[in-house]
């Protein structure tokens, strides 16, 4: 319809006519008056041009309205290679929307087997670095271990007064003393690897600086934290401590196992080099619980949930 009224305007107007209308019906299977004028007569369905008083609804041929059997067979090849084109066109974009499908299925396929590569190779990293956390977690145990073995016959001494000038033979000779007098042994300065101060001048809270004490052997530094010795020295020099001399790894784990709520306090045990731990009682009616032999933070918290169990 378009091609005819395309291609039959009348005149310059661009108007459709009555020929042209002929034409689209005769196309579309309606039949028109002007198709079909049949004249007075006997009837019948003659054939021909029919005329006046032939009779019947004899066909108007094309010609007689302006339009050509060559020329409507032209305009039906036309409209015949249009729609042969327009199917061929349709199974071209059908036939590159398949391929565009399929290429879009392939891309999908190859994107999913990279991300179950990529989840496998995450996996595989991860189950990695767990394992390296723990070689680098045992690694620094031990260099805690060895850190703190190291400073087994070291102890800290608080409170000793100091005195503007004070040289290192007389800070040896009040040491020796003060030793003695406490544990009741003999000992000279050739018992001692080490005694120095730990700074020259007095604190910002008015407590004279600390003294490091390095003894020969383990068990002359040991005694210094015997209960009898303790007790001695509370009552007769009330204003000195004897601290063990600790790793800041050790000093960590320790401050890490205090600030739990339930630890009542803990101790450091110089001659297993473990901690012991004070827990809470949940309850008036019961008693606190030690856990002793406590080497870190984990083995802390296993032998918590076995007692809260």
């Amino acid at each position: 319809h378009y091609f005819i009224q395309s291609n039959l305007r009348n005149d310059e107007t661009g108007r459709s006519s009555p020929l042209m209308k002929d034409a689209i019906a005769k196309v579309s299977g309606r039949h028109s008056p002007r198709l079909h004028p049949g004249g007075p007569g006997s009837g019948g369905t003659g054939s021909g041009s029919g005329g006046p008083g032939s009779g019947g609804t004899g066909s108007v041929g094309l010609e007689s309205s302006g339009v050509t059997v060559s020329q409507f067979q032209q305009i039906m090849d036309k409209i015949a290679g249009f729609q042969e084109e327009n199917r061929a066109q349709i199974a071209g974009f059908q036939e590159e929307n398949r391929a565009q499908n399929q290429q879009m299925i392939q891309n999908q396929q190859e994107f999913l087997t990279k991300i179950e590569k990529n989840t496998a190779d995450i996996g595989e990293l991860r189950a990695e670095n767990k394992g390296l956390r723990e070689k680098v977690e045992v690694l620094e145990e031990q260099m805690v271990k060895l850190d703190q073995y190291s400073r087994k016959d070291v102890v800290i001494m608080t409170g000793l007064d100091f005195t503007a000038g004070e040289n290192h033979h007389q800070l040896q000779q009040k040491v020796v003393q003060i030793y003695n007098t406490l544990t009741g042994k003999t000992l000279t300065i050739n018992d001692f690897i080490a005694i120095h101060r730990n700074g020259n001048r007095m604190k910002a809270n008015g407590r004279p600086p600390s003294v490091t004490i390095k003894f020969i052997r383990f068990a002359d530094k040991d005694i210094l934290f015997d209960k009898n010795v303790i007790r001695r020295r509370q009552t007769t020099l009330e204003d000195i401590r004897f601290h063990h001399c600790l790793s800041p790894g050790m000093i960590a784990i320790q401050n890490r196992i205090d600030a739990h709520s339930r630890v009542k306090f803990v101790n450091y045990m110089g001659c297993s080099r473990h901690f012991s731990v004070c827990i809470k009682s949940n309850s008036p009616d019961s008693n606190d619980v030690f856990l002793n032999r406590i080497e870190n933070y984990s083995q802390f918290l296993l032998e918590l949930e076995n007692v809260n169990s």
